[in-house]
């Protein structure tokens, strides 16, 4: 039957982002593209035509604030509205956005995980209780794992485990050392000897990917699939421009960290202040540049976690050091990699990373990896687009799930290898 989930998946998304996005901005709606959407979900929907499943939308927009006028065109907020219809009511997708800002993550561990010690008595990481499938989770260095929080308390079938990896603290974030990916990837090596886990599979998230491409060169037994999730790779050439803007901005600031560590506490205080709010009025009439920004942004609650491997000059000096220590990793000669188990997914509107130039960096290492990109997300998939996140790593990591539907918010990248 019809619930909410089913057309406010993306309402929530955006609301996260931008509170007051829907009070500036009135959508461009095409009629004949919410007609082929109701079309699309009414099978499914348990309603019992188009005109009854067309009014419960309705009803649900208008009573979270959307507001549409009809025009020759949609604009490309409204058609990730529309996808997101038929995703749910076709795949049973549970959309809903959630709170995991105010999850008590230390409580989650406690009650659902247990520490993993080692005989000096320092914890090594955490393992779900439940779940069958082991699931090694590669968080973005120095960020906490409270951006994660909806895989760790998800109903899934996955074992998670957390590494505390040398350098970064797991739940309050920054970085006390500066250890390299190499260097990582080897404590992970240890650590997954330890556990002697007859499989695991591998999620590395941004600077983690490069983590997960190093351990899985190390070729331990126990490693069946590497899943990178918005990955960076800057320092490897390629034949496209390989960079992003947000990195490149980053990069001025690092050199000058890099050149005279006494900067950091300058630097750290810049990258400390707030960001303004998008002007959402200058940008009504500019809609590419509109859902650029939108699409673009995490989920507020999250903008002060975002900058914790930064928030001190002690941890930006680490963090620094770390970058172009794996850097140099990228830029190293391609090493083969077997393509056939690695699986890319990306977010369209990723503005920390250059997407191209990550499935060419991969692509000259890894031919025949598997490239997936979700309309409409950002760098944050594990948070804002959740369930596409656990729908993607079902079709990667469970036999048989590969010929399922595939969602209309993704699709499949033809990854052309040199």
């Amino acid at each position: 039957m019809l619930e909410a989930s089913h057309v406010l998946g993306v309402v929530d998304e955006i609301q996260t982002r931008s509170h007051d996005f829907f009070d500036k901005n009135v959508l461009t709606l095409h009629e004949e593209d919410l007609r082929n959407a109701l079309e699309d979900g009414l099978p499914a929907s348990g309603a019992s035509g188009l005109e009854e499943f067309g009014d419960a939308v309705r009803r649900a927009w208008d009573g979270r604030g959307v507001r549409y006028e009809w025009g020759g065109s949609s604009d490309p907020v409204a058609r990730e509205l529309l996808r997101s219809i038929s995703d749910s009511v076709r795949s049973e997708l549970a959309l809903g956005v959630g709170s995991p800002e105010a999850l008590d993550l230390a409580a989650l561990l406690r009650s659902e995980y247990t520490e993993i010690v080692a005989p000096s008595g320092a914890v090594r990481g955490f393992i779900r209780r439940g779940g069958t499938r082991p699931l090694l989770v590669l968080n973005a260095l120095g960020l906490s794992i409270k951006i994660w929080s909806r895989l760790l308390s998800g109903e899934h079938d996955y074992k998670v485990i957390v590494p505390a990896l040398p350098s970064c603290d797991p739940l309050a974030g920054g970085m006390t050392e500066t250890r390299s990916a190499r260097e990582l990837a080897s404590a992970l090596d240890d650590l997954l000897n330890d556990l002697a886990l007859p499989e695991v599979d591998i999620l590395g998230w941004c600077n983690a990917g490069r983590v997960g491409v190093e351990l899985f060169r190390l070729s331990h037994p126990s490693i069946a699939r590497l899943v990178l999730l918005s990955p960076t790779f800057r320092g490897g050439s390629t034949r496209g421009r390989g960079t992003s803007p947000w990195e490149d901005n980053l990069d001025t600031l690092f050199s000058k960290v890099a050149d005279v560590p006494s900067r950091a506490a300058y630097v750290s205080a810049m990258l400390r202040l707030p960001q303004p709010a998008p002007d959402w009025e200058r940008l009504a009439d500019q809609p590419m540049q509109r859902v650029r920004q939108l699409f673009s942004m995490p989920r507020k609650a999250f903008d002060t976690a975002m900058i914790k491997p930064m928030a001190t000059p002690e941890s930006l000096v680490h963090y620094v050091r770390r970058t172009y220590l794996d850097q140099a990793l990228s830029a190293e000669p391609p090493a083969p990699l077997p393509g056939d188990r690695i699986v890319l997914i990306q977010g369209s509107h990723d503005s920390i990373v250059d997407n191209e130039h990550t499935r060419e960096w991969l692509g000259e290492r890894a031919p025949g990896f598997t490239c997936y990109e979700v309309s409409g997300a950002g760098h944050y998939i594990q948070d804002l687009q959740y369930p596409y996140l656990v729908h993607l790593l079902s079709r990667a990591l469970v036999p048989g799930s590969e010929a399922g539907y595939l969602p209309t918010r993704v699709r499949k990248i033809p990854v052309v290898c040199p």
